[in-house]
């Protein structure tokens, strides 16, 4: 089966949602380490005797090798199959982050941006993936529901993540922890791609209309992908904004607790979003986008970390319903034989625009104006909430979606 056969089968004979409970737990499993990975590099290039500056660049060289990675991996997905890709990008896993677990000790302060970069590079693609294998062997409410368990439980792994890895560096070592990890990471993808369903979902080598640019060419996809560069832009603003609010009053030891808030806010929010259908897409994803951009807004209104504590699920509450509306909305508007590499695209979006956040978060804070931080995000989501409504306006057709 073809990715072009997407669209078609998962209508035709819907196997029901219990088959999907392999696939997930897998996809679960790899984002696990997702959440722990940029802290863990600082810490290892910390234990090699670099500075701050060296250690943030080397997290940041992991983070550019998933963006860069994250479509090209899902373009060649979409022609040769998941499964192949798959099995290749666990086996540089395991190499790569092996690799710089045993050398970074001992190899130049200036050689580990280089070997992070690389492990970024070689990370799997299984979320994309995963939603693809979705699409094609669910029906399309049976998809959207799934999203939005996915999006919930992403959360839940975002946190325990960094609970989990950066403990057991605590009692070993973050060079020892990155080696092990890719170790394990290697063996989910493995296991991930073996799968019957992934298995099933073949290449597409004769699509033609790809070009350079592939599902970018779609405004549709353009526009969701805009989306998810101003949301991640607000996240990476907002968290320097906690930060430097816990910070000033004087409470970090309790920072920890305050992101444990807005995590599990955004994970009831997505369970909560489950119980009804995503019918009215757009309208929905209008009405989060707002509803996100006035909740982050309104975080600066925070006096100190109880105030904040009690604002922050409201802000938190619309990420996960946002983060499901929008993998549905791509499964609508994507050609079947470019649905990994736009995912991929997608994750690059995010991880883009939470960096360019932390950066202009940073910025705007100067001397410790918390609530700075707090606006900047909240502008860059109404930015995208504007944007989103003028296109709709001007592509009815192509963007205003309604299942």
């Amino acid at each position: 089966m073809t990715a072009q056969d997407v669209a078609v089968s998962h209508k035709s004979s819907p196997p029901s949602l219990r088959l999907a409970r392999s696939s997930l737990a897998l996809a679960l499993l790899a984002r696990i380490p997702i959440g722990g990975l940029s802290l863990l590099f600082i810490l290892a290039a910390r234990e090699s005797g670099t500075s701050f500056g060296m250690a943030g660049l080397t997290s940041a060289a992991c983070a550019i090798g998933v963006a860069v990675s994250a479509p090209l991996t899902g373009r060649l997905a979409d022609r040769i199959g998941q499964t192949p890709v798959l099995y290749a990008s666990a086996a540089a896993t395991a190499a790569t982050m092996l690799t710089f677990g045993m050398l970074s000790q001992t190899a130049p302060v200036a050689v580990l941006p280089a070997l992070a970069l690389l492990c970024g590079l070689a990370l799997p693609p299984t979320s994309s993936s995963a939603r693809v294998v979705w699409r094609w062997m669910l029906p399309a409410a049976a998809f959207d529901r799934l999203v939005t368990l996915d999006a919930t439980l992403q959360e839940l792994a975002f946190l325990l993540g960094p609970l989990l890895m950066l403990g057991l560096a605590a009692r070993t070592s973050a060079h020892t922890v990155i080696a092990a990890t890719g170790l394990v990471w290697a063996l989910i993808t493995v296991a991930f791609g073996s799968l019957a369903e992934t298995r099933q979902v073949k290449g597409s080598r004769g699509v033609t209309g790809r070009g350079l640019v592939g599902p970018v060419r779609c405004a549709a996809v353009r526009t969701q992908l805009l989306i998810a560069l101003t949301l991640g832009i607000g996240v990476g603003a907002t968290e320097i904004g906690i930060i430097t609010l816990m910070q000033a009053s004087g409470t970090e030891a309790w920072l920890s607790l305050v992101y444990v808030i807005w995590a599990l806010s955004s994970a009831v929010g997505g369970l909560l979003a489950m119980r009804y259908p995503t019918e009215r897409l757009t309208r929905r994803l209008v009405a989060l986008l707002a509803s996100c951009s006035l909740s982050t807004a309104a975080l600066a209104l925070a006096t100190g970390p109880v105030s904040l504590a009690f604002l922050l699920p409201f802000a938190g509450a619309g990420f996960a319903p946002l983060l499901a509306l929008q993998a549905s909305a791509l499964a609508v508007v994507t050609p079947a034989a470019m649905m990994t590499e736009a995912y991929g695209l997608y994750a690059a979006a995010i991880t883009v625009g939470v960096a360019v956040g932390t950066a202009v978060g940073g910025l705007v804070v100067g001397d410790g104006s918390y609530r700075a931080a707090f606006v900047a995000g909240a502008v860059a989501l109404a930015a995208g909430t504007l944007k989103y409504c003028s296109v709709a306006r001007e592509s009815r057709p192509k963007i205003f979606v309604s299942s």
